[in-house]
């Protein structure tokens, strides 16, 4: 990325949802290179009003839409206004024109933003994500769109989506490793308090936190553990006697609430944690001892049943999207 700033327009309206315009704002706000924002954002709305997010929030805007120019991206969030957004015409060509007339520059969608996207037609033929509530309106309405539900983000040329809020932020860190480099990626990561690669690839819908809300209490702290620490041994007994319970006891439990046996449980977060660390950059041997398999060839077997694919070709086809 060169010593100039990129323009980033963020289109706000009533009934926006508050974190997708705020976690990505933050993300790009907090990206510095030599002591100098790397982008600079603009908050615009259609006739250049304030709005009222969703939560009741006061948002002010910079300046009203047909007056937007010489911005690099043009940045689109969800809310429970977009159906509304989706009325408006001057709104939908402007995006249309955007694609055409900015061919360099990004559109880039939050949640249901990609709606706005899809209704342009800016993504007929292409790959996109959205909220995994949207699912069955996008697939109805817009059937020229290369769906990705099951992803938190992807990318098709110059048009990035996302499935919303916090995927928002590691659509962020994404363009921000690809424009500053990793080290001002990892800054901004370590500022929000994030990880600094959820690769696109990963679902929306954690099967772990999942099971975090549905387990009663008597699993409820070792699932913590383990979580925290999936590096420790967590033999059977071991995870046993953390719950004051016999294994025999625990495993019916397990198989009951949460369908699968304990050490299939541990070796899932173990895969999870492994992910993050390959998403850092860290090697596969240290990945698999910080992760708690301990070996190359256990932690294999791991990915491989709980994901169907290797450690390396998980960084192959993931990792590495946006390096």
């Amino acid at each position: 990325m060169d010593k100039t700033q990129r323009q980033v327009n963020v289109y706000i309206y009533d009934n926006v949802n508050a974190l997708d315009v705020s976690g990505i704002s933050e993300a790009f706000h907090s990206a510095v290179i030599d002591g100098r924002h790397a982008y600079k954002m603009r908050y615009v709305s259609l006739n250049g009003q304030n709005v009222t997010s969703s939560c009741g929030l006061k948002l002010a805007a910079d300046i009203a839409l047909p007056e937007i120019a010489n911005a690099d991206d043009l940045l689109l969030p969800g809310g429970q206004g977009i159906n509304h957004q989706l009325q408006q015409k001057d709104l939908i060509e402007l995006i249309n024109n955007w694609q055409t007339d900015r061919s360099q520059n990004r559109l880039i969608s939050i949640c249901s933003g990609a709606l706005l996207l899809a209704e342009a037609g800016v993504l007929d033929g292409r790959v996109a994500t959205t909220h995994w509530s949207r699912r069955e309106y996008v697939q109805k309405y817009y059937r020229k769109v290369k769906w990705q539900i099951d992803k938190i983000y992807v990318a098709d040329g110059n048009i990035y989506s996302s499935a919303g809020v916090t995927a928002g932020v590691d659509l962020a860190l994404a363009i921000i490793k690809q424009d500053c480099g990793a080290e001002v990626a990892l800054h901004v990561a370590r500022e929000l308090v994030v990880s600094i690669h959820r690769s696109g690839g990963q679902t929306q819908y954690s099967d772990i936190l999942q099971s975090q809300y549905w387990v009663q209490n008597s699993l409820e702290n070792l699932l913590d553990q383990l979580l925290a620490c999936p590096a420790k041994n967590w033999t059977l007994e071991v995870m046993a006697a953390e719950v004051g319970m016999t294994s025999r006891t625990l495993s019916r439990k397990f198989n009951s609430q949460l369908k699968m046996s304990p050490i299939s449980y541990v070796e899932k977060i173990r895969v999870k944690h492994a992910e993050n660390l390959l998403g850092l950059g860290i090697s596969m041997q240290k990945t698999a001892q910080q992760s708690g398999f301990g070996s190359l060839q256990r932690m294999r077997r791991g990915f491989e049943r709980q994901i169907g694919i290797t450690p390396a070709a998980y960084v192959e086809k993931f990792s590495q999207i946006y390096s």
